[in-house]
């Protein structure tokens, strides 16, 4: 998965000017502040941000939005940073409404010069009502608040979209917020086939492997021409949509005559093999990925 081009563009053109060595200490810089969940603050760390942290953001929210099996016409961008969210929005339907509320004065100003005319300046930890919308998306940033209560969100919409890093940290972010939209009343879409308590034992994260540009790679001191972006995510809707279908948790094991597969079920975590024997069964488990419904 690639940037819209004239995203990938207009980041190109607001690094041109950029440096090498400040590119590779700010991409280091972010890193740390990613791990621990830490906002950032230095217009150098923004601007890298663009080319190292946006376009795996991105590859994360339009693989989650893939999931939603309704046409989305207006979106709530709840701490949207340059506008990834509404990118990825806008990839999947179009021109569409939106809100986009960023409280950093200087990722407002990004991602107007990237294209998202949509803004509106505040902090969503004290903002008590919204406009209706369609969607309210949380891309990357609900690990960033302390403490949210997510009634006055779930009032305003008809769906939910939580994205948070892949990570144990990350998951426990994404699962508090799960936990507060089922007793607010929702229904779990995605990932899980049930709005029971998760029954993970660890975490559960997915992937989504996103191609390197030249700048990126420069940034990160990478010589892959891909990295995999690992993420934890929910989808939570008013109306339940969900038809508890399996969901496989971890990359399939194949082997000759079999695959192995671990599988979120409704009643919970299930190793399965699928042999040969089952001709139509066998060769779409041969074919399966890690987060695909099964």
């Amino acid at each position: 998965m690639f940037l819209p081009t004239n995203l990938h563009n207009s980041i190109e053109s607001l690094l041109k000017d950029t440096k090498s060595k400040e590119l590779k200490n700010s991409s280091t810089h972010i890193t740390d502040l990613y791990r621990e969940g830490e906002s950032l603050t230095e217009s150098q760390d923004l601007l890298t941000y663009l080319t190292v942290r946006l376009p795996a953001t991105y590859a994360a929210i339009h693989t989650v939005l893939k999931e939603i099996p309704f046409k989305i016409t207006s979106l709530l961008d709840l701490g949207a940073g340059p506008g990834t969210g509404w990118w990825a929005a806008k990839e999947m339907w179009g021109e569409i409404e939106a809100t986009c509320i960023e409280r950093i004065p200087e990722f407002v100003k990004l991602g107007k010069r990237l294209g998202c005319p949509h803004y509106k300046l505040g902090d969503v930890a004290r903002i008590t009502s919204y406009e209706p919308h369609d969607l309210a998306l949380f891309g990357y940033s609900l690990g960033e608040l302390d403490e949210i209560d997510l009634k006055p969100v779930w009032e305003a919409v008809k769906c939910v979209v939580i994205v948070e890093p892949g990570t144990p940290r990350g998951f426990q972010n994404m699962l508090a917020a799960r936990d507060q939209l089922i007793a607010l009343g929702g229904h779990v879409l995605a990932p899980c086939p049930h709005s029971k308590a998760c029954p993970h034992p660890k975490w559960c994260h997915f992937s989504v492997r996103l191609g390197r540009t030249q700048l990126h790679r420069q940034a990160k001191q990478a010589s892959l021409p891909y990295e995999d972006e690992k993420f934890s995510y929910v989808i939570v809707t008013k109306e339940a949509l969900n038809q508890e279908i399996p969901r496989i948790l971890s990359n399939p094991k194949k082997h000759t005559g079999h695959v192995n597969l671990q599988l979120c079920m409704v009643d919970g975590i299930e190793e399965r093999t699928v042999s040969k024997r089952d001709k139509e069964l066998y060769k779409r488990a041969r074919k399966a990925r890690w987060g695909d419904s099964f």
